[in-house]
């Protein structure tokens, strides 16, 4: 089973530079030939005639510089790039206008990559939601690929700006994005940027945090969930989804292999209570469902699993387990949840987006290129629905 990744503007192919090589590693580190490897290895390559392997991936951009390099154990070959300087920051010029210029042959190389897949399993698209590539084409080709295969799973990895970001009309962008992609999305995988920079200085023990730190931990959080178990990752996400609820968050830590037990447990806890990041603080955390993936010899009992059990019923708890290591660790454990703690990233980006919407801040910058008021106003109505409908879980 395939699984075509397409990658958008900077964020995303810096996401793509890493993720692939994270494959690599992990391939590297299993035995040749044994299931775990040619699973990986069909999910995500393609083998030349010369044994050379070519990720079934799509990289996208405005501009060149930001396409990852030839690396010397792999080659991107499906690379639509344009250098015509960007989307400068704006969702609307990178959905009107910028898009037209990279829809056809990002079309042509997806249809390219079917031709060569014996079964696809899902189109996993990477993006981040403050720039204007990334936002503004991305949704567009999205949205084309939805039309074109109605039938096949799209999930979205979205990645969500700095709270105080550099971009100004950040809030804009993310509101028109995820307004124009979650009708059209089976699932959507949602990274904060403030949630993984602490996590990569209190967890990872990083001191002076980097993009690639960050992008590199979006990489392992996502192969926690994709590298091979014993059900296609595709059908996991979505049975984690309904119409209202499509929104899930990833948590993943290795576990040591002594006191795993007690580390497990921990954990646990610690991802199913209250963070500094969640919005709900008086409310009891809630989620619609969640799965527990489990690499390495260690597999939950029942009372590790208590702290999820208290706060969803057994039958929205999915618990799966690989054997095979992930990146040579002894242990690993990813929650994938569909939770209301969302709700802290969505009201903020509501919030700075109707500041900005109720003085008509920089208005003229989308209007321009035909982003008007009912635009904006689906926007605001959309997004409004899923935040009170997990508000109201």
């Amino acid at each position: 089973m395939s699984v075509i990744g397409l990658f958008y503007g900077q964020c995303g192919n810096q996401i793509c530079d890493s993720f692939y090589s994270n494959i690599y590693n992990d391939l590297s580190l299993n035995p040749k030939h044994c299931d775990y490897y040619n699973e990986s290895l069909n999910k995500w390559f393609n083998v030349t005639k010369t044994k050379k392997l070519v990720p079934k991936s799509i990289l996208i951009d405005t501009e060149s510089k930001t396409i990852p390099h030839k690396k010397s154990c792999y080659q991107f070959k499906n690379i639509v790039s344009k250098s015509c300087g960007g989307s400068a920051n704006n969702w609307a010029f990178g959905y009107f206008h910028q898009s037209k210029l990279l829809l056809n042959d990002t079309l042509e190389c997806v249809r390219k990559e079917l031709e060569k897949s014996d079964l696809l399993s899902s189109f996993l698209n990477v993006f981040s939601s403050s720039g204007g590539t990334g936002s503004g084409v991305g949704s567009c080709i999205i949205e084309q690929l939805k039309n074109e295969f109605p039938n096949k799973t799209f999930v979205n990895a979205l990645i969500l700006p700095y709270s105080n970001g550099e971009v100004v009309i950040q809030s804009y962008n993310s509101l028109l994005t995820l307004s124009k992609i979650y009708s059209i999305s089976d699932a959507i995988l949602v990274f904060e940027n403030d949630r993984l920079h602490y996590n990569c200085i209190n967890s990872l023990n990083i001191k002076d945090v980097t993009f690639d730190d960050i992008n590199n931990l979006i990489s392992h959080q996502l192969l926690s969930v994709f590298q091979p178990l014993n059900t296609q990752t595709s059908d996991l996400l979505t049975k984690l989804c309904d119409n209202s609820h499509k929104l899930l968050q990833i948590r993943s830590a290795p576990l040591s292999k002594l006191d795993c037990a007690s580390n497990c447990k921990s954990l646990l806890t610690s991802i199913s209570r209250q963070s500094r990041f969640d919005f709900l603080q008086k409310k009891q955390h809630k989620s619609l469902s969640t799965a527990l993936i489990c690499r390495g010899v260690y597999n939950p009992n029942e009372s590790d699993l208590k702290p999820f059990k208290d706060c969803n019923s057994p039958k929205t708890l999915q618990l799966y387990h690989q054997k095979r290591k992930l990146f040579n660790l002894e242990n690993c454990l990813t929650v994938v949840s569909n939770t209301n703690n969302i709700c802290g990233s969505l009201d903020s980006i509501l919030q700075d987006a109707r500041t900005l919407y109720k003085f008509g801040a920089y208005l003229h910058h989308y209007e321009k290129f035909g982003v008007r008021e009912t635009h904006f106003k689906t926007a605001f109505d959309t997004c409004d629905t899923i935040l009170n409908n997990y508000k109201n879980l």
